[in-house]
């Protein structure tokens, strides 16, 4: 099935005001900031493990069995 822009020019479309149209924008937008913040917070952690897990592994930081139950 071959669509091409003629055809797809003459298909109504219908689009939101362009007031509702900028609230969506701000709304995505604020989204990505979000999702920015969050995977920053995900890498900041991930650091944190694997440097824990390195101190754990070369034995820099010794856990005793009590603290493992």
């Amino acid at each position: 099935m071959n669509i091409h822009l003629k055809k797809c020019q003459i298909l109504p479309t219908i689009m939101p005001p362009l007031l509702e149209q900028r609230r969506i924008a701000t709304i995505l937008t604020d989204a990505d900031g979000n999702i920015a913040r969050e995977e920053a917070y995900r890498d900041k952690l991930l650091t944190m493990k694997h440097g824990l897990m390195a101190d754990l592994i070369t034995g820099k930081v010794q856990v005793s069995e009590k603290e493992i139950i």
